[in-house]
């Protein structure tokens, strides 16, 4: 997953406790394979970043931040190099400053649940009123550590591809980058008929589909075939977005904070560097399994890595955990309907208009899909 380009998004905004700044808005856009840019699909990874703020020089350079006349990679590249032309900040300024890199070891990562989901935001769905009013706060005031026993400096929250304001996964995001897909769907929705009589949507479910196909139009077997080459494309693209890739990243976002291009002296040859892994990973929920991935894929995984309510099965093959899955669910069903037996009927009513409704447009999701 080659990195593309970070940029950020809007300028800075002040948490409501006075010392710490939320970096918001800055927008890593990485792309899949070894193909061209301009030809493949990209993928955009949308991070926030919380930093502590702890002396007036730290306030001077957030205000220089937010200069409204900054693109956004020159906003970015100001904060990763921790000056402007003429007002620098101190490297000793203060334990947050970041003159030449940013300081993984004294950063958290927050992995968030879901899967689905994009990460809270600063301020108004992550409380930083005060030390306890939330793990963020607590990490940047003091309550965490990292593996050395030093306080961290920033909060890197991750909407991980796929959520939030990283690059979505929709019905229409699908429609737009294979339009082929929903073919079928937009023939039932016209009332398109094939010559087996009948409109798409009518097909009765237990009929012999085989046999129906057969007597279908050129027209729409040809409409199915670009349907199923469709279908393989897009199930390609969207294994792009699991576990393993969210991972790569997070480690891609590491790497472009603590070597931003175009920071280091082409002239001087160095050794390899030693490894520099996030100080800390919290992940909540799917999140947990994310840090499942990393520490079995990644090399050098984050140092601390906190689970809530997120861990994978390990020893138990997959198809075991859906067989007892099901055996579960189905006894549960079993002592719902002895409790509310009056859902029985209601129930299968749903179902049967699921399976036949009078249209598919008539059936959404909230998303659209």
């Amino acid at each position: 997953v080659p990195l593309n380009h970070s940029d950020f998004g809007e300028g800075a905004a002040r948490g409501s406790g006075g010392g710490i700044v939320p970096v918001d808005g800055i927008a890593d856009k990485f792309y899949n394979g070894d193909v061209d840019l301009v030809q493949s699909p990209t993928v955009d990874v949308y991070f926030t970043i919380i930093e502590l703020v702890s002396s007036s020089q730290d306030e001077a350079f957030f205000e220089l931040l937010s200069d409204p006349t900054l693109s956004p990679r020159q906003r970015a590249e100001r904060y990763l190099r921790g000056h402007s032309s003429e007002d620098s900040r101190e490297s000793t300024s203060s334990s947050s400053s970041i003159a030449s890199a940013v300081d993984p070891s004294r950063t958290i990562i927050y992995l968030q649940g879901g899967p689905g989901f994009g990460c809270a935001t600063p301020v108004t769905g992550l409380s930083l009123a005060s030390s306890t009013s939330s793990w963020a706060a607590q990490a940047l005031l003091g309550g965490i550590t990292n593996s050395e026993g030093k306080s961290f400096q920033r909060v890197l929250l991750m909407d991980q591809r796929g959520t939030g304001r990283s690059s979505p996964i929709t019905k229409q995001t699908l429609r737009r980058l294979f339009p082929d897909l929903f073919l079928l769907d937009d023939e039932d929705e016209a009332g398109v008929t094939g010559s087996g009589g009948g409109a798409i949507g009518d097909i009765d479910l237990d009929s012999n589909t085989q046999s129906f196909r057969k007597n279908e139009s050129p027209a729409m077997q040809l409409n199915r075939a670009k349907v199923s080459k469709a279908l393989e494309e897009a199930t390609e693209y969207l294994s792009k977005f699991r576990a393993d890739a969210i991972v790569r990243d997070a480690e891609w976002i590491r790497e472009a904070l603590v070597s931003p291009a175009g920071m280091s002296d082409p002239d001087v040859v160095l050794g390899p560097s030693p490894p520099r892994p996030w100080g800390a990973a919290l992940g909540q929920s799917f999140g947990g399994f994310c840090i499942m991935t990393y520490l079995s894929s990644i090399r050098h995984p984050p140092k601390i890595c906190l689970l809530t309510g997120g861990i994978a099965p390990m020893n138990t093959p997959v198809r075991e955990v859906y067989d007892r899955l099901w055996l579960r669910v189905r006894e549960r069903s079993r002592r719902y309907y002895e409790q509310y037996p009056g859902d029985v009927e209601r129930v299968k009513k749903i179902i049967r208009f699921l399976e036949n409704p009078p249209s598919k447009a008539s059936v959404t999701l909230p998303s659209g899909g």
